[in-house]
């Protein structure tokens, strides 16, 4: 229609009454429009004009006049009605666009271009109209809504041959089936599901064992139909979901022999850290319809507080589905097991009873116990090969400073227990402690030239140890870093308790990680690897030799075949370890020295010296260690903090002659006279000198008297001690022994009393308090310098 429209603007022939077109009026009413469209076609075009051309004299520099063709246009109002001919296939290419509403004013005629009476436009039918000329069509042929619609859109026969329909008809069809007309397919299914003509058959919705196809009212049909198909799209996705290559198979690489369909989908120990997202983000791509679906039922209702809709964060959502569809996954493939498998590690680990894990493999949850077992020695396997690669790397690097790097093999071990109870007592089965060895590997990255072995031998060759004094020794400390730790802990002490000095945090941090810092070492993420655990005891020498090859063994250091270099690996001889370097840990070194200092200043128990721990320990209620050589590290490096720093907070109050520390800077506060940064680094550097230095404490213990302290600033005088024994009488007079008369006849010899002591006027508890304040100190910046 719009072609042949299309076909009349070209021409430039005057239409004259006996031009085709004028048949056009009386066929279009009789309703029969073929013989005379034909007609029309099978017209051969005027001499130098062309249907499709869009010049139509033979001179193109004569424009063509320009007709004015709405006189006729009016005489086709139902052209594109009629869709059953072959001669208009190209009408339902498009959609036919709605007729426009007449502007108020408009005449209803139109002057004909050769002054012709003009001719009324026939009215449009609406749609009750059209609704029954169709309802009469379908009568006259016998047909119903059901039968027009299955001979509309079937395809094949009743013997599954396809049905021979004209282009026309093909084209109409998948036009609406394509969505391409104005009213789609959605369109009429939702008019279906929400027509009153079809309520009164709810009862059997969304039926599941039934076929659609055998059931005939509409809503039960339609959604019977979608659940039906929507389950075998689920099944079609599970089906997907479960191959070796969606990504859910969990198969442990513990030999060569693996088919090549599980050598892609073999796991790593390290795949078991990113299991839930990974299988999340699997479910999301290739199982979206029941992840959807699971998504909705598992959306909880919406709830609001004071008009704000709160958000849950425990069981999160997408890892319960994600979950959910592991199991279901895991049901129809034991090989899809990688979420089941991570909660059966779980369990294993957690020592949960063996009843429960055999519980929920039978619900499909998690792979039996055995698997689990079998799994985890294939990880063992894995990581086994790995730490000996690792371990036999001896190459040589440069880092991004250019300097030479190798990696250096660090072991760390320590012995463990394990009571082992027995429930059923009997012979053979008596509680037992089980006792063992456990080793930790990892590599950092060193100098080439602190493994030399020719270098080491050398160096002891020299034999320098004789020489050695004291003073070498304390020349080795760096005495000015030690101060200057010192007295950013005296402004740390500041600042951890009087909110008014919270403001110097920010220097005290930026002084430690600036002028302070030393040795640093370079951030990086240092992979630690745990060896198999040995059965040996390490307080037999022999058991504990056999401990380290066993360890070497795992590090693949074996005899005859082993890095000859300095390091925690060996070299010839094998067995006698010459070039293993047995380093203190860290932590065993943090913890003797917490020891030490326990032993070194707790005091007797009812000693009222304060200078003691244990005079602070009783007056704020904690308990004396039952053994001070081997007391908890936590707790204990806690109580030694809080003490030193309360002495701290004590030599401030001296220093600013206050009694009450947190009043005067609340005053200083209000009156905005604050010390500045610089004048507190000043006043903790004296008290530092005063009370911590190992001079001042030296000087304090002979002589505190003002004339004899040569260091300034030092510590005020204060009154002179008498011991109370000394000058108080005794309560009971001593008896004199009558038997001592009796027995001794000879004269009793007078004994020499005992020269009276020279004076002392040192300060031994000022300086015990100040000893504790540098063990203090130094096994503080220890445990800064390790935790950070």
């Amino acid at each position: 229609m719009i072609l042949f429209l299309g076909s009349l603007r070209t021409g430039t022939s005057t239409l004259t009454q006996n031009n085709p077109l004028h048949s056009l009026t009386s066929s279009t009413r009789s309703g029969d429009i073929r013989p005379t469209i034909d007609h029309i076609l099978n017209q051969p075009p005027p001499t130098g004009h062309h249907l499709f051309s869009s010049h139509a004299t033979s001179d193109p520099s004569v424009p063509a006049p320009r007709r004015d063709f709405s006189a006729y246009k009016s005489q086709l109002p139902t052209l594109g009605q009629f869709t059953t001919s072959d001669n208009f296939v190209t009408s339902f290419q498009t959609r036919t666009p709605k007729r426009k509403e007449r502007t108020p004013g408009m005449p209803l005629e139109t002057p004909s271009p050769t002054g012709a009476p003009p001719k009324r436009r026939k009215p449009a039918l609406d749609t009750s109209e059209k609704l029954k000329k169709m309802f009469a069509l379908l009568k006259d042929l016998d047909w119903t809504i059901g039968e027009f619609f299955h001979h509309l859109f079937s395809h094949k026969d009743e013997d599954n041959i396809p049905i021979s329909r004209s282009q026309s008809h093909g084209l109409i069809v998948q036009n609406f089936l394509a969505g391409k007309t104005n009213y789609t397919v959605s369109h009429i299914i939702d008019l279906w599901m929400t027509s009153p003509y079809g309520s009164g058959h709810d009862e059997r919705m969304f039926e599941t064992e039934t076929s659609y196809l055998d059931i005939r009212p509409v809503r039960q049909a339609l959604t019977a139909f979608a659940v039906q198909a929507s389950a075998d799209y689920l099944g079609s996705e599970s089906k997907t979901a479960v191959k070796p290559a969606s990504g859910l198979h969990a198969v442990i690489d513990t030999n060569a022999d693996l088919q090549d369909e599980e050598e892609e989908t073999a796991i790593q120990w390290m795949d078991l850290g990113n299991a839930v997202p990974r299988a999340a983000a699997h479910f999301r791509e290739i199982q979206r319809v029941a992840f959807h679906f699971l998504n909705v039922m598992a959306e909880p209702t919406p709830q609001s507080r004071n008009g704000v809709i709160t958000i849950r964060k425990s069981r999160p959502r997408e890892n319960v589905v994600a979950h959910c569809l592991s199991i279901l996954d895991f049901c129809k493939n034991d090989r899809a097991r990688i979420l089941p498998l991570c909660r059966g590690v779980l369990y294993l680990a957690s020592c949960v009873p063996v009843d429960i894990i055999a519980i929920n493999s039978r619900l499909g949850t998690m792979p039996s116990v055995n698997t689990t077992k079998s799994a985890l020695k294939g990880f063992s396997q894995q990581k086994a090969v790995a730490i000996r690669t690792r371990a036999r790397d001896v190459s040589v690097i440069k880092d991004s400073k250019g300097r030479l790097r190798t990696l250096l093999n660090i072991l760390i071990f320590d012995n463990v227990q394990h009571f082992l109870r027995q429930r059923d007592l009997r012979i053979g089965r008596e509680n037992s402690m089980i006792i063992g060895i456990a080793a930790s590997f990892f590599q950092i990255f060193v100098d080439p030239a602190a493994l030399d072995v020719l270098d080491k031998r050398k160096r002891i060759a020299t034999s320098r140890r004789p020489s050695i004094t004291v003073d070498d020794l304390l020349d080795m400390i760096d005495q000015s870093h030690l101060k200057q730790v010192g007295i950013l802990q005296f402004l740390e002490a500041l600042t951890n308790y009087i909110s008014e000095a919270s403001i110097y945090r920010k220097d005290i941090y930026l002084r430690y990680r600036t002028k302070l810092a030393k040795l640093q070492l370079d951030i990086e993420k240092t992979p630690v690897n745990t060896l198999a655990t040995s059965g040996k005891n390490e307080a037999s020498i022999a058991e504990l030799k056999d401990a380290f090859l066993d360890f070497f063994k795992q590090l693949g250091q074996i005899e005859g075949d082993y890095d000859c270099r300095l390091g925690l690996n060996h070299t010839d001889p094998f067995q006698s370890f010459e070039l293993v370097r047995p380093v203190l840990q860290i932590w065993h070194l943090m913890w003797t020295d917490t020891c030490r200092i326990c032993e070194t200043h707790w005091g007797e128990p009812l000693s009222d010296n304060p200078a003691t721990l244990g005079y602070s320990a009783k007056k704020i209620g904690r308990a004396t260690p039952s053994n001070l050589k081997k007391v908890d590290y936590y707790p204990t490096t806690e109580f030694i903090a809080l003490t030193h720093d309360m002495k701290m907070l004590d030599c401030w109050s001296i220093h600013s002659q206050t009694d009450d520390i947190f009043k005067y800077f609340a005053e200083l506060k209000e009156a905005n006279k604050l010390p500045s940064f610089d004048d507190l680094l000043v006043a903790a550097e004296s008290l530092f000198d005063t009370y911590v230095s190992p001079h001042a404490r030296f000087q304090v213990r002979m002589d505190a008297r003002d004339s004899a302290m040569t260091q300034t600033p030092h510590a005020p005088l204060g009154a002179p001690w008498n011991s109370p024994t000394a000058s108080a009488p005794s309560a009971k007079p001593k008896r004199k022994s009558k038997t001592a008369k009796v027995l001794s006849k000879a004269p009793a010899k007078k004994k020499k009393e005992p020269p009276l002591p020279p004076p002392f006027f040192g300060d031994k508890v000022l300086a015990d308090e100040g000893c504790f304040m540098y063990d203090a100190f130094i096994s503080r910046e220890m445990a800064a310098a390790v935790w950070g």
